[in-house]
Order: structure tokens, then C-alpha cells, then sequence
């Protein structure tokens, strides 16, 4: 069980990596955050498939620069039309 934890912390990890929109604050509607979240895992499993390049994702930051944080007040959630 555990080993299966370190698996899902570091394969998020890496797709927080490759697609920073995951890691910070977002106005969209929340089903689609969870859209978003279920193509980007696709994406990167497409990517892996066709051998794409990762070398890039060593020299990536781990953190966002907090300047380009998004705060959000609790609960809000903006509709869009």
C-alpha cells in the first residue's frame, strides 16, 4: 500500500511538472478542473507513447514563483456563459 502511495505522489509530481496548471488556482468550472486534469494525464501518456523528450523536466522548478499565484476566496467559483 504504501508503495502504491509514493507511485501516485510521484506520478503526480510529474505531471504537476509538465503542466503547471495543476498546481495553481483556476477559475474554471469545476467539471472542468477535473477535465482538465483527466487530459493532461492523457496527454502525457500520448507523450511517453510516441517517446517524447523528458529530459526537459530536470531543469523544470518544483514551485511556481508565488508572484504568479491566483488567490481565490473561499468557495468562490466564477460562472462562466
Amino acid at each position: 500500500m504504501i508503495a502504491m502511495h509514493y507511485d501516485v505522489k510521484r506520478t503526480l509530481g510529474v505531471l504537476k511538472k509538465r503542466f503547471p496548471i495543476l498546481k495553481v488556482a483556476t477559475f474554471h468550472k469545476l467539471k472542468n478542473q477535473v477535465k482538465i486534469r483527466i487530459a493532461t494525464a492523457i496527454f502525457h501518456n500520448l507523450i511517453r507513447e510516441m517517446e517524447g523528450d523528458e529530459l526537459w523536466l530536470d531543469d523544470q522548478p518544483d514551485n511556481i514563483d508565488p508572484t504568479d499565484f491566483v488567490d481565490l476566496p473561499s468557495g468562490y467559483q466564477r460562472q462562466y456563459s
